[in-house]
This record gives structure tokens, C-alpha cells and sequence, in this order.
């Protein structure tokens, strides 16, 4: 059976689903990645996960919207879409393993 994503909102959080065979679903919470803390990966405070980035067909998430960024990392500290590949680990907070070192929107 192909995969099937499917996505349903229950107590306000996003369930990205994966219905193949024999009904087996596995959840995934994507949305308690919202409100957690992103860091660089050197150290750096870059801002709070507000969004996320989804792609519905490939059911999966393809970045995190951060806000009220760090104004050393980011002009102006407008907020930014972080590509998920950037991600290296997810806890309490989120380390990213790759930030520009330039920071964004800096020369």
C-alpha cells in the first residue's frame, strides 16, 4: 500500500500521520516543536519557533518559522524560515547544526 499521509487537528496540535498497511498509524506531534527556543550551533540564541513549514504532499515538515530574532544574527531581527535540514537536535530546545556565520541580512 502507498504511503498515505494524513493530517487532522486535535487539541490544537497538527498530527502528521502515516496511515499504510494493516491501519498502522504513526504520529508524529509536529506542532510541539511551536514555542520552543532555537539555538545556533554556537550557542547562539536565534529566536522562538512560531510556524512551521509543511509539505502536505510529502508529509513532512520543511522548516521552522522563527521569531523575535536575535538582532546580532539576524538585521533588523525579522523573523526567519529555518530549513529543517539545519535541525541537528530537539529537546527541551533546538540546536540547529548549521546558521550561517554571517548571520542573516548582515555584511
Amino acid at each position: 500500500m502507498p504511503f498515505q499521509p494524513c493530517f487532522s487537528l486535535r487539541n490544537h496540535f497538527i498530527h502528521v500521520s502515516q496511515c499504510g498497511v494493516r491501519g498502522e498509524d504513526v504520529l508524529q506531534e509536529a506542532s510541539e516543536l511551536i514555542g520552543r527556543q532555537c539555538y545556533t550551533n554556537m550557542g547562539m540564541y536565534l529566536g522562538s519557533v512560531t510556524n512551521l513549514v509543511i509539505d502536505v504532499e510529502g508529509a513532512k515538515i520543511d522548516g521552522i518559522f522563527i521569531s523575535d530574532t536575535n538582532p546580532l544574527l539576524v538585521e533588523g531581527s525579522q523573523a526567519v524560515n529555518v530549513p529543517y535540514r539545519w535541525i541537528g537536535n530537539v529537546g527541551d530546545i533546538i540546536l540547529l547544526k548549521y546558521f550561517p556565520p554571517e548571520g542573516v541580512g548582515r555584511k
